[in-house]
């Protein structure tokens, strides 16, 4: 499996950061993982400053997080867009933010037990799929009755369920379906974007092209019936946006369920010949 070493420098902290794709997958209870955490020192006798790093063991998936944010902040660096532009603020924010809790933790061994109060609420919002640019919709998606959220609301729904649980693995891989950012972070790591700057942004706009079709189609016509383990099966939509996507093998075993349906069979062929991932032009 592909492994991205990727990296973000700041004036105030750098983040190091080796990810494979198969962190999407799976992962044991109490799996660490190391992030290479940068700050700015003085060089002793002389003048000016220079980067000293250190290791930090953190539980999965929070380095998948933290290897997110810094793909999008270097992605910014060669893609200029209105929301490129503003994804690499926001992850330079939060690695910023990150960076300031492991200072003063002042420890190299975190524990296994060991939660984010910086990340801890986007590995939550990525558990559920819920996409946190739109705050009315971050709003239903904690508490979909029609009321002022509660303190009792937003306790229940970040901290009642640990996020790095091995038993979330099913909802998160679901829902990259309804997180663009997560989804492309994942094509990244399977390098499914690689090449040129035209290709990575051709890539990084597909992406969102696909999450608005996806979000249109759940508008329109809403989840399927769940399965025996509640995962409702893909829909028309998102099987294209898989394969426009080039993510047909990260998604084989929900594409396998839904190809078993004689009536989706023709067009699911249909869209594996036209994507342009698979046959570029």
């Amino acid at each position: 499996m592909m492994q991205s070493s990727i990296s973000f420098h700041s004036q105030k902290y750098n983040f190091r950061c080796k990810t494979r794709a198969d962190v999407f997958e799976g992962w044991e209870h109490g799996e660490m993982a190391t992030v290479e955490f940068g700050q700015w020192q003085k060089r002793k006798g002389k003048n000016g400053e220079h980067i000293v790093f250190t290791k930090h063991e953190i539980p999965v998936p929070y380095d998948r997080i933290v290897s997110q944010l810094i793909a999008e902040h270097v992605h910014a660096q060669n893609h200029d867009s209105h929301e490129s532009r503003h994804r690499a603020n926001y992850a330079a924010k939060v690695l910023d933010v990150f960076g300031d809790e492991l200072k003063t933790l002042n420890t190299q061994k975190l524990p296994a037990t060991f939660r984010s109060k910086v990340l801890t609420p986007i590995l939550q919002r990525q558990r559920v799929g819920l996409h946190d640019t739109y705050t009315p919709y971050v709003h239903a998606g904690i508490n979909s009755q029609d009321h002022e959220l509660t303190i009792e609301d937003v306790t229940k729904f970040y901290l009642q369920t640990d996020p790095t649980d091995p038993d979330q693995i099913i909802s998160y891989r679901r829902n990259l379906l309804y997180l663009p950012d997560s989804r492309w972070h994942l094509g990244v790591l399977l390098g499914v974007a690689a090449g040129s700057a035209d290709a990575a942004a051709d890539h990084y706009t597909r992406v969102r092209d696909n999450h608005d079709k996806i979000m249109k189609s759940l508008q329109e016509e809403g989840y399927g019936e769940p399965d025996d383990g509640g995962v409702p099966p893909l829909s028309r939509t998102e099987v294209e946006a898989i394969i426009d996507e080039g993510l047909e093998d990260f998604f084989d075993e929900e594409l396998q369920l839904v190809v078993r349906d004689p009536f989706i069979v023709h067009w699911f062929l249909i869209a594996q010949f036209n994507s342009p991932t698979r046959w570029p032009v």
